[in-house]
């Protein structure tokens, strides 16, 4: 198969499912790195959780399905690469992706963790914050490159090649306690 059939195939007919996959692979591997972190620079004895890796993988999946579509739109509403454009895509993505994404990886993590709904938001409430300081630092001159320069089918690849650094922090917010030990 042609790597050019390849790339029709993964970017074109079967874009959802690429994007979908990507999601859910790159939270998980973003989550066996913190992991790896967290066994070598700390020094733990602990091993790997490989169901903590899969809830964050079939929580990514959720949030590459989410990503598709809300590319789509964004897109389909704000067409164009003018500055004033790009700005209103960037300010958007940051004011509501952003907080629809972290209070879905919250959700999705917690209630494959079997917490209840108001457990979950509580953790939201208290580790948001850090995630959206991330987001604010990481996602404005990433997104203006990703409105600017890339074909609308390549914008959810982009993202999520970046997101696996947000997925590293994510998990690091998600599985560590930001409130009584001073981390």
């Amino acid at each position: 198969m042609s790597i050019r059939r390849v790339r029709d195939l993964l970017f074109g007919r079967h874009l959802f499912l690429t994007n979908t996959v990507i999601g859910g692979g790159l939270l998980g591997l973003g989550d066996l790195i913190e992991q790896t972190l967290e066994i070598r620079v700390l020094k733990s004895s602990v091993k790997y959780d490989w169901q903590r890796a899969a809830r964050m993988t079939a929580t990514g999946f959720v949030l590459g399905s989410l990503g598709h579509g809300w590319y789509k739109v964004l897109d389909k509403r704000l067409p164009g690469v003018d500055r004033r454009t790009v700005f209103k895509k960037v300010t958007l993505d940051l004011l509501i992706a952003g907080p629809i994404t972290a209070w879905v990886f919250f959700w999705g993590v917690g209630t494959l963790e079997k917490k209840r709904l108001p457990e979950i938001w509580s953790e939201f409430l208290v580790k948001f914050p850090y995630l959206f300081a991330f987001d604010c630092c990481l996602w404005p001159p990433a997104q203006a490159f990703n409105f600017f320069y890339l074909h609308p089918k390549y914008r959810v690849v982009y993202v999520e090649s970046l997101v696996l650094f947000w997925n590293i922090f994510a998990s690091y917010v998600k599985h560590n306690d930001l409130t009584s030990t001073g981390k």
